[in-house]
């Protein structure tokens, strides 16, 4: 429980940094690249938060899925899982209000991230 504790912190303060250090105003293109050619080092420092934020919102994702499953053949109901499940969510709307777009995208290459690396 530790572990995910800390996983859920890491992956939440990766998720803000990216918000704060790659903000998008509007939906142009142009301002993106614009903004990645004019500020080198936020370009690259978001980059480098948002792929460790995937990674372990993705490994997060990936865990409960497993148990989920693994619940729903042994027909048990497990409460811890459902709170580690509302904490993932409570973080994903905090981030929501912080930058949306950037979450949208933050929370989609997790989710499809850890939907492929499931192992069966």
């Amino acid at each position: 429980m530790i572990r995910y504790t800390f996983n859920c912190i890491i992956s939440f303060l990766c998720g803000l940094l990216f918000i704060k250090w790659f903000p998008i105003q509007e939906n142009n293109i142009e301002e993106i690249v614009v903004s990645g050619i004019l500020n080198p080092l936020y370009f690259f420092a978001a980059s480098i938060v948002f792929i460790i934020g995937v990674l372990i919102t993705a490994e997060i994702i990936r865990e409960e899925m497993i148990l989920k499953a693994v619940d729903s053949i042994k027909n048990r109901v497990c409460n811890i899982n459902t709170l580690k499940c509302i904490i993932i969510f409570i973080s994903f709307i905090t981030l929501i209000h912080i930058g949306s777009w950037q979450t949208v995208v933050f929370f989609c290459f997790s989710i499809i991230y850890g939907i492929i690396s499931i192992d069966f």
